[in-house]
């Protein structure tokens, strides 16, 4: 299983808002994932865990997926997948969600 934990810079997001970013996370992951048979895409998840948004695949060989570099993807994907991920739609998550309290708020 290969797994990677999201902490949004905001304060005050519900659960609701956090599996909905971490839901977009997960999509960008599968689009950047190597894929041969699907299974892997399939083994996805989202878990929330207080204002912590956990996303992974729980596939066996994710983690090898994940973390290799030199293995060659016929159809398509890249390493570190899971990061990328975080790394490119997490700073537009968070200002969606900073939108979303403020107007929860009234702002």
């Amino acid at each position: 299983m290969a797994q990677l934990r999201w902490e949004p810079n905001v304060i005050g997001a519900n659960e609701q808002d956090l599996r909905q970013c971490g839901d977009a996370l997960l999509d960008d992951a599968k689009a950047l994932a190597p894929d041969l048979s699907g299974d892997m895409k399939r083994s996805g998840f989202v878990r929330v865990e207080g204002d912590t948004v956990v996303i992974g695949f729980g596939a066996e060989y994710a983690v090898k997926q994940h973390y290799r570099r030199d293995f060659q993807h016929p159809r398509g994907g890249e390493a570190f997948f899971l990061k990328k991920a975080i790394d490119n739609s997490g700073p537009v998550l968070e200002q969606i969600l900073a939108e979303q309290i403020r107007r929860r708020l009234g702002g």
